[in-house]
């Protein structure tokens, strides 16, 4: 159903740019506004103003494709949160903190996970049109940062462990999935991404104790290291 309405809108918007509707059109006005003649130079004035003929029907199916392709995202989604139920339940604030970033490996909970939603793409884009695909897979992405978000960083706690690992998953499984579409994957879960870039945030500064009228000294510091001071 969902290619049908594409066609039609398709087919109905290269037909609306077409002469012999458009003359349809300027005749149809002419009867509305009970004008029985033109001069040549006003029958082109209205062809040049004219909207396509079928605006009003490929509204219409614009509209029943934008609800199609909602009910057909959220169906996906509805798999992927099903399976990422331990995933979302895995023990984050216990994990072991990763020593080598090239040496890692995906969350051993979050395989299937995301190995259903990149399957479910795949199809997608196999099966849809390629302008439908394009409209399709950014409301995924949005879909899958809100997701992600909400239901497995919100609802979680993290030791520096548990928050490297999430931030990879992030990193080198899912942005991959939309670099396949898009040479800027992370526009499109860029919230995400930088949630993730302050859970791993680890401030490294270290205390130094000063004498009260050594505030000179205290501003140079701050200035050159960024230091959290204290006065003695």
């Amino acid at each position: 159903m969902l290619c049908t309405l594409h066609y039609i809108s398709y087919t109905l918007y290269n037909w609306g740019t077409n002469m012999h509707f458009l003359s349809l059109l300027n005749y149809k006005c002419e009867l509305e506004n009970e004008v029985r003649s033109r001069s040549e130079s006003e029958f082109t004035e209205v062809l040049e103003t004219a909207d396509t003929v079928f605006d009003d029907s490929i509204r219409l199916y614009n509209l029943g494709i934008d609800n199609l392709l909602n009910c057909l995202t959220e169906n996906i989604m509805t798999k992927v949160k099903y399976i990422s139920k331990q995933y979302k339940r895995d023990r984050w604030h216990i994990m072991d903190s990763l020593i080598d970033e090239n040496k890692y490996s995906i969350t051993d909970s979050g395989w299937v996970m995301y190995e259903t939603f990149t399957e479910n793409l795949n199809t997608l884009n196999k099966s849809l049109p390629t302008s439908l695909f394009n409209k399709c897979w950014p409301i995924l992405a949005t879909k899958m940062s809100t997701f992600l978000f909400n239901e497995v960083l919100l609802a979680n706690m993290f030791n520096r462990g548990g928050a490297q690992h999430f931030l990879c998953d992030v990193r080198y499984k899912l942005l991959p999935i939309f670099s396949k579409y898009t040479a800027k994957p992370s526009i499109y879960i860029e919230r995400l991404l930088e949630a993730c870039r302050v859970l791993n945030f680890e401030p490294n500064f270290k205390p130094v104790i000063l004498k009260r009228n050594e505030v000179s000294e205290i501003l140079l510091r701050r200035i050159e290291h960024g230091n959290a001071l204290e006065l003695g």
